[in-house]
């Protein structure tokens, strides 16, 4: 097997974990017709479509948080193999290899340009530290009440237990309503 010949199969090996990287950036961007730039669309197609087919859609109704857990899962398992796979073809047939070596380099460099350029995956950290510095900002105790229990009092599906928590609940719920809060604003 000459040189360049296991150098183009070394990058051949790497463009299954660019496409994951791109797939979990289109998804962490707001689902299957999400946020995400044309290009991250486009090229994380084929990795969508094996996931989409083999797991279901990437939002069902009701079970997104479960459903994304199970397809991170699935599609970062098949994204290390391929890594197992180009490190030990890398290891076993490309030592001193410099073409090799640039293709391993080239990866590594596009790949972390992706990551760089990627939303925190299945993150809700950064939101609820927006959430606790609004509520704090507006003088009430972030701990007191959860935003669960806001959005629920705000639909009317529980009642305040004190008058008190009725005031709070109240400021709170139209605070959530702050669109600097919004999905969309603390993933940019």
């Amino acid at each position: 097997m000459s040189a360049p010949f296991r150098a183009c199969l070394l990058f051949l090996l790497g463009i299954p974990l660019l496409l994951v990287v791109l797939f979990w950036n289109r998804i962490s961007l707001g689902g299957p017709n999400g946020q995400a730039p044309d290009w991250v669309q486009t090229l994380s197609f084929p990795i969508d479509v094996a996931v989409t087919r083999t797991l279901g859609p990437i939002d069902p109704p009701g079970e997104a948080q479960s459903a994304r857990v199970l397809q991170l899962v699935a599609s970062w398992s098949v994204a290390v193999a391929f890594y197992f796979g180009a490190l030990a073809f890398a290891l076993s047939r490309c030592r001193g290899n410099p073409l090799a070596l640039d293709a391993i380099l080239a990866w590594s460099v596009v790949l972390r340009v992706v990551a760089i350029a990627s939303p925190p995956l299945l993150e809700t950290d950064p939101r609820r530290y927006l959430w606790d510095g609004a509520v704090t900002a507006a003088g009430l105790d972030p701990y007191r009440h959860s935003p669960l229990e806001v959005l629920l009092y705000r639909e009317g599906r529980i009642d305040a237990p004190s008058r008190t928590a009725e005031f709070e609940l109240e400021r709170l719920g139209t605070l959530s309503l702050d669109r600097r809060l919004d999905r969309a604003t603390c993933t940019r």
